[in-house]
């Protein structure tokens, strides 16, 4: 079975001992005929008074479990401790029902006795046949199994009555299992929905157990085995998060149900930033800012405090047949593990500040998706006037309804990129006037209507695509709120959306095609002379550009959001836990449940630490793979596996860097681009900035002045106000910023064969997308960032220029971007807008001081 496999693979990263401790949380049976029963799930009318207290119970935990088996099983090894058992717990991932399974009632003194069997499985596998439950009074099954909302199993019962039947168990919406029951009195099977789990998530937080001085409290427990099942799953997602997607996601769906009340919400949180980050991450480059070449001196410092915690834990366990030897070991592995838990607060402050940044490209990226809609609309009123001058004139009613029903999607595209989906109505009406209108389509259009079908399906799917991103985006807000908010691992129960189904690269793949569908508009409708035509495709082409960066920052976002909230979420648990870690130490050679729990805790430790050495080496790699242009990363990096193998990691990333450096040839080279910006004339560029309006300029990859070049890396902006003159010395100064999303261009690529942009099917171009051919062109995703750059035009002489500060301090990015461009009035000490005087002005030059390497060099 498929999970079986992934627990090979994920304990296949851990040492030896590291494996039992694992397993731990992995497999366990017990059986209990003397203490009270824990995990009822009261109060219930169902149950008598005395129930609560009768000491018949099971558990049986385990990656994989048969039904038939498991309950014989714990039939069997009950009758051997002489009592029956009548409550029987299963947890596990994959719950196989075997063919012809039939759950009867065992006999007591002649009698029936009643069976309360509870399920906690993220899968079942149904046999052929639908299995048989025979109930007796007071007999109960109950189902926490939320994939039963998607894949239904069907069972045949007998009630207490004698009636028979067959029924389909399935989760009804927002509820993550059932109960299924029968009475003497009642003529049907009873069932009841129920939401997550409560009781069974009372001992989440075995360190509850601790007192203050160290002692174990006197009312002990038993039963946490869902809190270890989920803590497992997380693991193994963890482990599969790059080699199996699927199942990371399907792990995460289950812990997520399970977890879904604020008793558990730690693992709630921790699952959800995972499955939220692994949504968006696949197909998404992220570039941190760091410095590259100091990789070695930054890991190292951390990975050498990691290891000490490591070792010393690891000489603890050896320890273990000296109880007084063993205390001050783990006195001095605790210290060990808090000194690199604080270290790697660093690592958190650098994540918070990612996080800001990344915030802040997409508000900006969201104020111009709205700012363009905005001007859409402008652009298709005058359009759709148009468009009637032209019916009337040269009597193409067919030709008008098929353009008018394209700007109606069109539009409608435009409000879900601004609204995130959240008011984009049915297109519906406009379909069907369409499809009427154009019955007899020949010619252009012909081909109008190709492209107003391809729109019609990309919009149903683009309208999904943004509302699934706003709530993802939504989902992380949430988990970084309430995570920063909570003091004691304690949290309100937050209503969180749900995040299924969303891929930021099917998000871009399926706004690129309508990129292609509505260029090949623009093309077809070239031989209509219509009033506003232009104007609506300029206004259109800069919502497409827009789009496409509002898509990956916000997938940014979701990023960063998730390294954010975990490693804040693990340094607050980590610093609570840390007083009664160490009272409970100076208990160790004197009892052995204090030994236990201490070993389970630091192995905790073990696995937080070896996280956030991930996310270290996570960045790190990122930034190398945007450094050299790779596609793939170089490291094989697992959230579990051990210190001592990072080390040689770091080894190799330190040399696969100073090799790059020394083969590659980068040299340094000014590029000049002159620019009207989104304007057609001077006067109109001209006007704009004397009002001070914010310029756009798109700097895009395609331009002829990167021929021949590569790799290529802005040290400096530089804009100049051609032609300009001004009344003092004062000097000008020009903000200039630049988006969140820019571009590269591969020297060691071939060049990619032209897309055929008179394809219309939304297929061939999704397969293109897909399975694109090599291409010189990288997109990536970082910080938008902002310089200050000043010049005197009298004197042509530079106030300020527009470098980046310390360069290796920071990833440099490239000029590939749109930037904004707008002058900034001082007090006193540079040129006011009335100052300058644009009589001869002539237009933007932009320049750009660039590391570059020579395509063939």
């Amino acid at each position: 079975m498929e999970i079986e496999k992934a627990v090979q693979f994920t304990l296949g990263a851990l040492t030896l001992k590291e494996k039992s401790l694992a397993e731990d949380l992995l497999d366990n049976e017990q059986y209990d005929s003397k203490v009270e029963c824990v995990g009822l799930q009261h109060p219930s009318p169902f149950w008598s008074s005395n129930i609560s207290n009768i000491n018949i119970k099971a558990w049986r935990r385990a990656p994989l479990l048969k039904l038939t088996e498991a309950i014989s099983q714990a039939r069997k090894k009950a009758r051997e401790q002489n009592f029956i058992a009548k409550f029987i717990r299963l947890y596990c991932d994959t719950l196989i029902i075997e063919e012809g399974t039939k759950l009867t009632p065992e006999f007591e003194d002649g009698s029936p006795t009643f069976l309360n069997v509870e399920i906690y499985a993220r899968k079942i596998v149904p046999p052929a046949e639908p299995f048989h439950v025979q109930f007796v009074e007071q007999s109960k099954m109950t189902f926490w199994v939320p994939s039963l909302a998607l894949f239904p199993i069907s069972f045949k019962y007998e009630l207490v009555n004698k009636k028979t039947g067959e029924y389909t168990l399935t989760n009804q919406p927002g509820h993550s299992g059932l109960e299924v029951r029968s009475k003497r009195r009642e003529e049907k099977l009873l069932v009841k929905p129920l939401l997550a789990p409560r009781t069974a998530m009372e001992n989440i937080n075995y360190m509850d157990r601790i007192n203050e001085n160290g002692t174990l409290k006197d009312r002990g427990y038993k039963n946490d085995d869902l809190p270890r099942l989920i803590q497992f799953q997380i693991l193994v997602a963890e482990a599969h998060a790059s080699s199996n997607k699927d199942l990371a996601l399907a792990l995460l769906d289950f812990v997520i149900a399970m977890t879904g009340n604020e008793r558990a919400f730690r693992l709630n949180f921790q699952a959800r930033a995972l499955r939220s980050g692994l949504t968006v991450d696949m197909h998404t480059m992220n570039v941190p800012s760091v410095n590259i070449y100091s990789s070695k001196q930054v890991l190292k410092s951390r990975l050498v405090a990691a290891l000490a915690f490591e070792n010393s834990f690891r000489d603890f366990l050896l320890e273990a047949g000296n109880r007084t030897v063993q205390s001050a070991m783990a006195f001095d592995a605790l210290q060990k593990s808090q000194d690199a838990i604080e270290l790697y607060e660093e690592l958190f402050k650098k994540k918070n500040e990612e996080y800001d940044a990344a915030t802040k490209a997409n508000e900006m990226a969201e104020k111009k998706s709205n700012a363009i809609n905005d001007e859409m609309k402008k652009a298709k009123k005058n359009f759709e006037e148009g468009i009637k001058e032209f019916e009337l004139q040269k009597k193409q009613e067919a030709a008008a309804k098929a353009v008018e029903g394209i700007l109606d999607v069109i539009f409608a595209v435009g409000s879900a990129l601004a609204t995130g989906g959240a008011s984009a109505g049915s297109i519906g009406g406009t379909v069907k006037k369409v499809r009427e209108a154009v019955k007899e389509a020949e010619g252009t259009l012909k081909k109008l209507k190709e492209i107003f079908e391809v729109l019609a399906k990309l919009y149903d799917k683009i309208k999904v695509i943004f509302e699934g991103l706003r709530k993802i985006r939504e989902t992380i807000d949430a988990l970084v709120k309430a995570i920063s908010e909570s003091n004691d691992g304690k949290s309100a129960n937050i209503q969180l959306p749900d995040i299924k189904g969303i891929d930021v690269f099917n998000a871009t793949a399926e706004w690129r095609i309508f990129d292609i569908t509505v260029r090949g508009m623009e093309d077809t409708m070239s031989e209509f002379d219509i009033s506003g035509k232009n104007e609506y495709f300029q206004a259109l082409k800069k919502m497409v550009v827009y789009g496409e960066t509002y898509i990956q920052t916000q997938a940014n976002v979701v990023n960063k959001g998730v390294e954010r909230s975990t490693l804040q979420l693990q340094q607050k648990m980590s610093g609570k836990d840390k007083t009664r870690l160490s009272a409970a130490a100076t208990r160790v050679a004197h009892d052995k449940g204090v030994l236990d729990l201490l070993t389970r805790a630091m192995f905790d430790r073990v696995l937080t630490i070896r996280h956030q050495v991930y996310f270290d080496f996570h960045t790190f790699t990122e930034a190398y793979r945007y450094h050299t242009l790779s596609d793939k990363p170089i490291l094989s990096l697992n959230p579990v596996k051990p210190i001592v193998d990072y080390l040689d990691d770091m080894a190799k990333l330190h040399g696969d860097i100073a090799s790059f450096s020394s083969k590659v040839i980068v040299q340094e080279r000014t590029f000049k681009l002159r620019t009207l910006g989104q304007f057609k004339t001077e006067k109109e560029l001209a006007d704009a900035i004397s009002k001070g309006e914010l310029i756009s300029v798109n700097v895009a990859q395609s331009e002829q002045l990167w021929n021949g070049f590569g790799r290529i890396r802005l040290s400096c902006a530089r804009c100049w106000l051609e032609g300009v003159k001004t009344n003092s010395d004062l000097p000008i100064r020009l903000q200039l910023g630049s988006d969140g999303q820019f571009f590269d261009r591969n020297p060691a690529d071939e060049i990619p064969a032209v897309i055929d942009t008179g394809l219309y099917e939304d297929v061939v171009f999704y397969n293109l997308l897909h399975n694109p051919p090599p291409s010189p062109i990288k997109r990536y995703v970082g910080d938008a960032r902002m310089i200050v750059f000043e010049y005197k035009p009298r004197a042509n002489s530079i106030v300020c220029d527009g470098m980046y500060g310390q360069e290796r301090d920071y990833t440099k990015y490239t000029p590939m971007t749109r930037w904004s461009i707008q002058v900034v009035e001082n007090d006193s000490d540079t040129a006011k807008l009335n100052q300058i005087d644009f009589s001869q002005f002539q237009g933007i030059v932009m320049e750009f001081v660039c590391d570059v390497t020579w395509f063939g060099l």
